[in-house]
């Protein structure tokens, strides 16, 4: 399997809301910096970052328009991310995205880049729908 594979893998549990395969496919020593936010090292710190996105999610729909892999291994995504709110809002983010994997296939570094400011105007001004 290749990163690339691994990488559109990984959106589709997301797409699932598939949280245990989602913990499943992470390295214990993972860190995750969903950039502009701290960044998450290691398991429970992961799993605390991601479970807001879960909590108030009611659907999660990640697309990727352009992924590609680097000759070192690291697969960059350019995606929307759309998340349908437990409240009715939905709320689409651009993410730019990369994802690096372990030879046996664990993700072990994760960073995702989004406007902030963007994601905070939609959840303020939009209605639900």
């Amino acid at each position: 399997m290749t990163n690339i594979e691994r990488t559109l893998d990984f959106i589709e549990l997301w797409n699932k809301m598939d949280h245990d395969g989602i913990v499943s496919t992470i390295s214990d020593s993972i860190i995750y910096h969903n950039i502009p936010m701290p960044p998450a090292h290691g398991r429970e710190s992961f799993i605390a970052a991601i479970e807001p996105m879960f909590a108030i999610s009611k659907e999660i729909k990640w697309e990727a328009s352009l992924i590609a892999e680097t000759k070192s291994g690291e697969v960059l995504t350019e995606r929307t991310d759309t998340f349908r709110l437990k409240s009715g809002k939905l709320i689409s983010m651009r993410v730019m995205g990369v994802f690096e994997w372990t030879k046996g296939g664990e993700l072990f570094r994760w960073r995702d880049y989004f406007d902030l400011a963007e994601f905070e105007m939609q959840v303020a001004t939009q209605a639900p729908g």
